[in-house]
């Protein structure tokens, strides 16, 4: 077994010894668990996962208490940038073959005793992240923000481009 699957395993809940009501859990994400998901854009983290398991006897019911920050990028001026998170989910373990399609249910096999959450806390991490993520006003990077050119010392024109721009800019305000 590798380290990166060490490390997964470490978001198995079993929940197969557990006695029928609350139980409590507690999860934490940091830049590791980024590195796992490498592709997404995301170069890090410090977040806190709850989870309150409430065990029926023929469901399982999840409340996440989700609360952090994630590394990002500035879609503005492409610069390291801190989003805050936070956000309750509730989820259901049910066992047997999948029957519907509810994104808060989760189907796993009668003869699961465990069900790993690593897929399911990137997921809902993600979902709760901000679809535009930007600095506060004046933060960004001034090198990297498009902004309209200043007319060039000497030659006194701006780029035909800008103009059209400009144009279409002043026809949607109207």
């Amino acid at each position: 077994m590798d380290r990166k699957d060490k490390y997964i395993r470490n978001f198995d809940l079993a929940f197969s010894g557990l006695s029928e009501g609350g139980h409590f859990f507690e999860y934490w994400v940091d830049d590791k668990f980024f590195e796992y998901f490498s592709f997404d854009g995301t170069t890090g983290g410090d977040v806190n996962i709850d989870v309150h398991l409430i065990k029926r006897s023929t469901f399982i019911q999840l409340d996440l208490n989700i609360k952090g920050k994630v590394k990002s990028t500035c879609d503005r001026c492409l610069g390291s940038l801190d989003v805050r998170i936070e956000s309750n989910e509730e989820m259901f373990i049910k066992f047997g073959e999948y029957q519907d399609d509810d994104d808060n249910i989760i189907w796993v096999d009668q003869d699961e005793d465990h069900i790993n959450l690593v897929d399911l806390i990137y997921e809902l991490i993600h979902v709760v992240m901000p679809l535009r993520k930007t600095h506060d006003e004046g933060q960004c990077n001034p090198d990297y923000i498009l902004t309209e050119p200043k007319e060039e010392e000497g030659r006194g024109e701006i780029d035909p481009r800008w103009e059209k721009l400009k144009e279409l800019k002043k026809k949607q305000k109207n």
